[in-house]
């Protein structure tokens, strides 16, 4: 008999990416904290609808929401890239 796996309960904040993008591909996804400029939760918004989410730690979150904090995780990355590059004596 095959086991079913037991899902863990949604976070507040899974519960208003499922009210605001109902029937939308969840994804998992970690912010790390530099996301947020080492904050406990960043911002994003999508068509109209704000969300603090959290940094630090795994959610369920919507493709809409997915897709913009991976954006978020892209630019991050080249901005530190470029700063890396810029020489300290300007």
């Amino acid at each position: 008999m095959a086991e079913t796996k037991k899902q863990q309960p949604m976070s507040d904040i899974e519960k208003k990416f499922a009210k605001a993008f109902p029937g939308a591909k969840m994804h998992k996804i970690r912010l790390d904290r530099h996301l947020g400029g080492d904050k406990k939760s960043v911002y994003v918004g999508v068509n109209g609808h704000g969300f603090q989410v959290p940094t630090g730690k795994e959610l369920e979150v919507p493709y809409p929401i997915y897709d913009r904090l991976k954006k978020m995780e892209i630019q991050m990355d080249v901005l530190e890239n470029i700063r890396e590059e810029i020489p300290n004596d300007l």
